[in-house]
């Protein structure tokens, strides 16, 4: 905005602005120049600043293209077959080896995992048909190999 329309807007006389030529020429390059210090500072911090977004967007890249890799991995780890193991106890059952795409259908049906066993457990009695069936409707290529034990587990 020009000094003429600032004496206009402000209902200042123009006189003001013809007789202070010089003046205000100062007061304008002394503002200029104090602008500039207080700008520049800020540009550097606004580059920075820049810099960290970059950095902050090209992470969330790489981490969106790990977890669409990861995801699709277990997306075809849940449509695999295998085979799991059910070996019977005289006081429980245990499935193992294979059981990572059916882990939610046996914390459904109360079984644990036993870290020492690497398998899901539960005290007997157990319905295995029951369970077996709704791992066979979800997942169609678990294929089961049955096992007994003597003595107890849990």
């Amino acid at each position: 905005m020009k000094l003429r329309q600032v004496c206009e807007k402000y209902s200042i006389e123009e006189t003001v602005y013809t007789e202070n030529k010089q003046l205000l020429k100062l007061v304008s390059y002394w503002l200029s120049e104090n602008l500039k210090i207080i700008v520049e500072p800020l540009r550097d911090t606004i580059k920075k600043l820049g810099k960290k977004v970059s950095t902050l967007e090209q992470t969330m890249t790489t981490l969106k293209k790990q977890s669409s890799t990861s995801s699709s991995k277990r997306e075809s780890a849940d449509k695999k077959g295998g085979t799991v193991f059910v070996t019977h106890y005289r006081n429980c059952v245990l499935f193992h080896r294979d059981t990572y795409q059916i882990r939610s259908i046996l914390k459904s049906h109360k079984f644990s995992w036993k870290p020492e066993e690497k398998g899901w457990v539960r005290q007997k009695p157990v319905q295995l048909g029951k369970i077996f069936e709704e791992i066979k409707q979800n997942f169609p290529l678990v294929e089961f190999q049955e096992s007994e034990q003597d003595g107890d587990l849990l």
